[in-house]
C-alpha cells in the first residue's frame, strides 16, 4: 500500500466514525455520552470526527492525491447541497415524514 491508499482508507474511516457519532446522537441525544468518558458528549464527539476528517482531506489536497478547489466552486457546491437538502426536507414534510 502507498502513503496516497493510506490516506485513502484513512478517510474512509474516518467517515465511517462520522456516521457512527451521528448514530449515537440519534439514538441517545446530543448531550448524553459514553459512561467511560462522561466529559465528552455524544455532540461534540461528532464535531471531532467531523474536524478530523477534514484534516485527512487536508493532507490528500496537501500530498497533490486530491486537487484544491477554488473559494467559488466550494461556495457553489455547498450551496447546492443546502439547495438539494431544503428540497428533499420539503417533500419528507409534504408526505408527513418530517413534522
Amino acid at each position: 500500500m502507498t502513503k496516497n491508499e493510506n490516506l485513502l482508507v484513512t478517510l474512509s474511516e474516518e467517515c465511517a466514525e462520522v456516521q457512527q457519532a451521528v448514530s449515537k446522537v440519534l439514538r441517545f441525544g446530543q448531550d448524553n455520552y459514553n459512561p467511560a468518558t462522561p466529559q465528552v458528549t455524544n455532540e461534540l464527539e461528532v464535531l471531532t470526527e467531523y474536524y478530523q476528517l477534514i484534516a485527512v482531506m487536508e493532507m490528500l489536497i496537501e500530498s497533490g492525491v486530491l486537487k484544491q478547489l477554488c473559494d467559488c466552486e466550494i461556495a457553489e457546491i455547498k450551496a447546492s447541497k443546502k439547495y438539494k437538502v431544503k428540497l428533499h426536507q420539503s417533500i419528507s414534510e409534504d408526505c408527513g415524514r418530517i413534522k
